[in-house]
């Protein structure tokens, strides 16, 4: 993910340009690694030099086993953060804090707990308005697992406006936009939307040749209901 985590730090520790640059050879490192205890080494090395390190925490964190643990340890790092007075993407000390979130979050997805992601994902939905942290598809992820079409259409409206356009996302990027269409494709049929759904996919059909025509019946006859 992001260089700047190598670059910045944690924000949270002040020091001089030689241990910046031995904390990202050794975040290089523990990446590169080929066994999870050599990484789990490295970030320790990393914490030695900087012990308020957030990301080598969350690193370590990711390397537990039982996802159990992993939230509770979570917890335990977002509490023993300050909470901002502001979490904002833009300003750089809240980011561990929003990193953070978004861990939980994909922790709770993974184990269907969909409602506990979407309030995990919420505070950062609101700071970081141009999901530069990569996010808003697994908000809507969660979304759909809990059938909340209105917080699924405000993610959906949010990553269209990330763009300058819509045809201007299907240019820059079309095979990312695609699963972000589709997820809204199936909460709009969730939801008994339909006729968004078949709106939607008719767009698609008209933006992407590899999508069979005959995709647009298929919501059509679907009205199910949240």
């Amino acid at each position: 993910y992001e260089m700047q985590r190598s670059l910045v730090g944690s924000e949270m520790c002040i020091r001089d340009s030689t241990i910046e640059m031995k904390l990202r050879d050794l975040y290089e490192a523990a990446e590169e690694a080929d066994t999870n205890e050599k990484s789990r080494k490295l970030y320790n090395e990393i914490l030695a030099l900087c012990p308020d390190e957030v990301d080598a925490k969350r690193e370590l964190i990711a390397l537990e086993l039982h996802p159990s643990f992993q939230i509770y340890q979570l917890k335990q790092l977002v509490e023993s953060l300050k909470k901002p007075k502001k979490i904002d993407w833009n300003i750089i000390e809240t980011r561990p804090y929003m990193r953070c979130l978004i861990d939980m979050g994909m922790i709770y997805l993974e184990y269907n707990m969909y409602n506990d992601a979407i309030a995990c994902f919420t505070p950062v939905f609101h700071g970081d308005k141009q999901d530069h942290s990569g996010f808003l598809v697994y908000m809507m992820v969660a979304c759909c697992g809990a059938a909340n079409w209105d917080r699924g259409r405000k993610v959906y409206q949010r990553y269209l406006a990330c763009c300058d356009d819509i045809q201007n996302a299907f240019n820059q990027a079309p095979d990312i936009m695609l699963p972000m269409h589709m997820l809204y494709i199936l909460l709009a049929l969730q939801c008994g939307e339909s006729k968004i759904a078949h709106d939607v996919l008719a767009d698609l059909v008209d933006e992407y040749e590899d999508i069979d025509l005959s995709l647009i019946h298929i919501s059509e006859p679907t009205r199910l209901r949240c």
